[in-house]
């Protein structure tokens, strides 16, 4: 996306999972921010800009540049890609992150093999075990 907007020369965005910290030589102005924020949402309408409150909220420093001029975040059962063809990949859903009580910290977990792929995801961390569960009954059962 950075390469599609001619900014990659001087802006990197970097993270992990569902938050991406955007750094950039010099600070972004207005017009540069917003441009960001539509061309983020082109790519997938559930990304946005955290405002400072939102980063407060979440208890993370407002205003470090340790965290980069923009702080984005994706949405549910959604993790950003740093390599190869798409910006982006839907994944299984559990929480992590920061502040697990919080829905907008929805990380992932991966399942894989016959079984899993047959299970609904949980809609929470600690609905992680009732999925862990049912696979290791299966399993049990075909021994």
């Amino acid at each position: 996306m950075l390469e599609d907007l001619g900014l990659s020369d001087r802006m990197v965005f970097q993270g992990d999972s569902n938050c991406a910290y955007l750094y950039a030589d010099a600070p972004l102005a207005p017009a540069e921010k917003k441009r960001l924020g539509r061309a983020l949402r082109a790519l997938d309408p559930s990304i946005g800009v955290l405002t400072p409150a939102e980063q407060d909220r979440l208890k993370l420093p407002v205003g470090s540049l340790r965290l980069g001029r923009l702080t984005v975040t994706c949405g549910p059962h959604t993790e950003f890609q740093y390599s190869g063809a798409t910006p982006r990949e839907s994944v299984a859903s559990a929480s992590h992150g920061h502040l697990p009580s919080d829905p907008a910290m929805s990380g992932f977990f991966r399942c894989f093999g016959r079984v899993a792929a047959g299970l609904a995801p949980p809609g929470d961390i600690t609905g992680a075990a009732t999925v862990v569960r049912s696979i290791w009954r299966h399993a049990a059962r075909e021994m």
